[in-house]
């Protein structure tokens, strides 16, 4: 692993439960190495993306935001008027992946679930 690579792995665990953008972990980056350019971010995350090490998280913004992945599976929950993203468990997420198995024959490997609305401090 090149040290930029180490870099930008750290500080993405260091961003547990926060799910930076790119440009979050690119203003980060640079601070802590100033040559780290944003395509060597982007392949970075897209290397650690097909490592299975990082989450790329789709949550109705137009960039995306990042995570170490997690060994639980979690759903994001993100307030439509500050942009806080909050993780939750689904209880159900067991029981929806034994009915679609036994439905239909998949073998699901993840579950993905976003609700939006209004946190409890924008309402």
């Amino acid at each position: 692993m090149t040290k930029q690579r180490q870099i930008i792995f750290d500080l993405m665990k260091q961003q547990c439960g926060k799910h930076p953008h790119v440009m979050e972990l690119y203003s980060l980056a640079k601070k802590k190495d100033p040559n780290i350019n944003l395509s060597t971010l982007y392949r970075t995350l897209t290397e650690f993306k097909k490592a299975d090490i990082v989450e790329e998280l789709h949550l109705e913004e137009e960039h995306h935001h990042y995570e170490i992945k997690q060994a639980e599976q979690h759903q994001h929950f993100v307030c439509e008027k500050c942009g806080a993203i909050t993780e939750f468990d689904l209880p159900a997420e067991q029981k929806i992946e034994k009915e679609l198995a036994k439905v239909h024959g998949f073998k699901i490997k993840t579950i993905k679930m976003i609700a939006s609305g209004l946190c409890k401090k924008c309402r």
